[in-house]
């Protein structure tokens, strides 16, 4: 699990974890069958196109689609979160 150092100063925002990483892959089912085996990843939710694999709070997100091997976006979990004072940053 990642953790953020504490900060010196103040932030707006206050990273507290990685909550989700989603990547594109060719194969779903076999991508699905090494992320399971590999970081013992639990099935969470799924479709024809996407799974959800989950470890505690955090979980990786499988997409069929290319180019492959990208990671198309990630989340960060928060402590807190003010977004009046993120948009006025």
């Amino acid at each position: 699990m990642f953790t953020a150092q504490v900060p010196t100063t103040p932030d707006i925002v206050n990273v507290a974890s990685i909550n989700h990483v989603s990547m594109q892959v060719s194969d779903l089912q076999q991508s699905i069958a090494f992320y399971k085996r590999t970081f013992g990843l639990a099935d969470d939710r799924s479709d024809a196109n996407t799974a959800r694999l989950a470890s505690g709070k955090c979980h990786v997100t499988l997409r069929r689609g290319e180019p492959i091997g990208v990671i198309d976006h990630f989340a960060f979990g928060m402590n807190r979160f003010d977004q009046d004072a993120l948009t006025a940053e």
